[in-house]
């Protein structure tokens, strides 16, 4: 699934919207291609295997994840699979460069269009760094923001590259650890060494998701 011109994080200006909120574009697509194109099949798979599984890569990874904590679509969905991500774990860090967090100035004005900025236009809360704005991106961080972090009947599998910028990781850890702490019965973790952070430049990665799909 492809976004156009600005993708799913782009709003009106002075919008004030967030990551959240947008989220209920992808978690919306993802519901009708589960109901329209899925259930006709009547498959009934056994739990945690595919069936009706989701995947993404980076700001990928951040759709796919917010469609369960934000968007209760859980009940739907075998399994997911984060890959690269979800960059928009601990938001917070990242605009406030955390050692090990920080985001690229790209990456900010990527976080400052959920809010109606346009940084060609007035740098956004992230790009300048704005304390008065970590209470706003903690509730709109994909770990921390949301309503359901246990998914009984779903497995996830959170793939990393191990040539990937440190942050990626980090960020992915951070939501991987609400997980854990909330219990998430079918969870894991997997570094493949070889792997940067795009997984469709990668056949290492290629592999170990085509694993993840299919075991």
């Amino acid at each position: 699934m492809r976004w156009g011109n600005s993708g799913w994080l782009a709003t009106i200006l002075n919008g004030g919207t967030g990551q959240e909120l947008l989220a209920c574009r992808p978690a919306t697509a993802i519901k009708w291609i589960h109901d329209v194109a899925y259930l006709p099949l009547g498959l009934n798979p056994p739990k945690g295997h595919c069936g009706f599984c989701l995947t993404g890569n980076s700001g990928g990874s951040a759709q796919i994840a917010y469609a369960l904590s934000s968007y209760g679509l859980d009940g739907m969905v075998n399994a997911m699979i984060p890959t690269s991500g979800p960059p928009l774990a601990a938001i917070a860090k990242g605009c406030l460069q955390y050692p090990g967090y920080g985001y690229n100035s790209s990456a900010q004005a990527l976080i400052d269009i959920s809010y109606g900025y346009d940084d060609g236009v007035f740098p956004g809360p992230c790009r300048r760094r704005d304390l008065n704005f970590y209470n706003t991106w903690v509730a709109n961080s994909v770990e921390t923001g949301g309503t359901d972090y246990y998914y009984p009947n779903t497995r996830v599998e959170v793939i990393v590259g191990g040539k990937d910028n440190p942050i990626i990781p980090n960020h992915a850890s951070d939501y991987f650890n609400v997980l854990a702490q909330n219990r998430q019965p079918m969870l894991s973790w997997l570094l493949v060494p070889r792997m940067a952070h795009k997984i469709i430049e990668s056949q290492d990665g290629l592999n170990a998701l085509l694993f993840a799909l299919t075991q």
